[in-house]
Parts: C-alpha cells; sequence; structure tokens
C-alpha cells in the first residue's frame, strides 16, 4: 500500500470518529427528550411518588432514612443502623411495595430503551433514508457516507439492520455492563462475552482496510467519502 492510500485510510478513520461522536451525542440528547416525553405519558412521575410514599410510610414507622447512600449508612449510630435494618426488613417483606418497585423498573426500563432505540432508528435510518445518500448527521457534517459493499447507495433493509446493530453494541451493551459493574450484578458468561464483543468492535474498526465496524459487516455497508452519484 503507497503512502497515498495510507493517508486515504487515516483520514477516513479521523472523520468516522467525528462523525461517531457527533451521532452518539445526538443520539443521546434526542434519547433524553423521548424519554422525557415518553415518562410523562406513561406516568412514570406519579408511580415514582407513590412508591416513595409507600417507603415513607416505613421511614416515619422507624424513624429512619431508607434510601441512603454508603457514607450517609456509616454515619449512622448503632441504634440508627439497627433502626434501619429493621425497616429495610420490613419494607423488602411488603409484597405491594415490591411490586410497585419492580413495576417502576420495568417502566424505566422500557422508556430508556425505547427512546434509545427510536433515536438511533430516526438519526441512524430515517433521517439516511430521507436524504437518499446514506448520510447520518454526523457523516453529513464530516462528508462521509453509508454505502452498499460495491459502493453503490444502501437501502432501508441494509440501514435498518445497521442501526439495529449500532444500537445494540454501541448502547444497549456497554449501558449492561456499566449497570452490572455499578451493581455487582456480574455473571462471569457476561464479564467475559462483553468485553469480547467490545474489543472485536474497536479492532475491526482500526484493523480492517475500510474501518468496517460489526454493525457494518452484519448488514452489509460500509463508510466512504461522500460522493455526488449516490
Amino acid at each position: 500500500m503507497n503512502n497515498t492510500d495510507n493517508e486515504t485510510q487515516k483520514t477516513n478513520a479521523g472523520k468516522r470518529i467525528m462523525a461517531f461522536v457527533i451521532d452518539v451525542f445526538l443520539t443521546i440528547l434526542l434519547a433524553m427528550a423521548l424519554s422525557f416525553l415518553l415518562s410523562m405519558a406513561l406516568g412514570a412521575k406519579g408511580r415514582t411518588q407513590e412508591l416513595n410514599d409507600k417507603i415513607g410510610v416505613y421511614e416515619a414507622e422507624y424513624g429512619v432514612k431508607l434510601i441512603v447512600t454508603e457514607e450517609e449508612y456509616d454515619a449512622l449510630t448503632p441504634e440508627q443502623k439497627k433502626a434501619y435494618e429493621e425497616a429495610y426488613i420490613a419494607a423488602s417483606s411488603d409484597a405491594e411495595l415490591e411490586k410497585m418497585y419492580r413495576s417502576l423498573v420495568r417502566l424505566m426500563l422500557v422508556t430508556v430503551c425505547g427512546s434509545l432505540l427510536a433515536s438511533v432508528l430516526i438519526l441512524e435510518c430515517l433521517f439516511p433514508l430521507r436524504l437518499g445518500q446514506g448520510r447520518s448527521t454526523g457523516k453529513l457534517l464530516t462528508g462521509l457516507a453509508i454505502t452498499d459493499r460495491n459502493g453503490g447507495r444502501a437501502r432501508l433493509a441494509a440501514l435498518f439492520l445497521r442501526a439495529l446493530g449500532k444500537y445494540v453494541l454501541v448502547f444497549l451493551l456497554p449501558g449492561y455492563l456499566y449497570t452490572m459493574l455499578r451493581y455487582w450484578t456480574v455473571s462471569s458468561v457476561s464479564l467475559a462475552l462483553l468485553p469480547v464483543l467490545l474489543i472485536a468492535q474497536l479492532l475491526l474498526f482500526f484493523k480492517t482496510p475500510r474501518h468496517t465496524p460489526l454493525h457494518d459487516l452484519l448488514a452489509g455497508t460500509v463508510v466512504t467519502d461522500y460522493t455526488p452519484d449516490l
């Protein structure tokens, strides 16, 4: 490979990274807006208040605050810790409270994951399809375009599959891994599989000639410099 090819690949990689950062930033912004609207429509605020009111019954009965940080718990006196543990056991045994908590968690998951998925489909599938040039906002700003492997225009099915792959690999899996590590709910299979997928994604991007990550491989697409004939 000559020096011109090397420089072209380096430039393309830099533009790809810039486009990726722009697209992720816009996706998160749109997802936050959609999540807010969806949570309002599904009554998340009211459900949260009902849950807090239910918890407040036990807090008032035992004279402690149940939702505390680790530092706040460590600062409690032995008597307060005993009251906290009794309140926690009592609250944990409340079937209605458990049902309310699980319902709110499911609602939050649906809201966050659904909003992210909708945002990715809008920005990575519908927007490029509407332009007719295979260009997300980030690629539009950096002079790139999504094409099929032969350099032709990417079709709806390919853009849809690519968007789904990007949603899973770029947003869902890293978020899932962070949640597991944050709350120490890590299974050995997940701990081994998720980093492998993330490392594979990075290796494919930096080591393949066209900087082709997993979601492009799955969809049969590539990202190239934009040309007017697309």
